[in-house]
C-alpha cells in the first residue's frame, strides 16, 4: 500500500470554472525534550512554537530531532 507524503494539487476541469483543491495533512507527535509544558498537548504552527521545546539537536531528545526533519 502506497502513503502520500506532503501536498498534492487537483485541477477539476468539468463544469463552467475550473476548480482547484489541495490535499493537507496533520501530524501528532509524541516524545520527549529538555524543556517545554509537561503532559499538555501543545499547538505547534511556527519555528518559534517548535523551539519551545529546545533546538539543541542529538542529545537523546527526540522532539527536538523530529521537529529538525519536518
Amino acid at each position: 500500500m502506497a502513503f502520500h507524503h506532503g501536498t498534492e494539487t487537483k485541477r477539476v476541469t468539468g463544469g463552467s470554472v475550473a476548480v482547484e483543491t489541495v490535499d493537507g495533512a496533520i501530524i501528532g507527535i509524541v516524545g520527549t525534550a529538555p524543556i517545554g509544558p509537561l503532559n499538555e498537548l501543545t499547538l505547534c504552527q511556527t519555528k518559534k512554537d517548535f523551539a519551545k521545546f529546545g533546538t539543541i539537536l542529538n542529545q537523546g531528545f527526540t522532539l527536538p530531532d523530529a521537529f529538525d526533519v519536518i
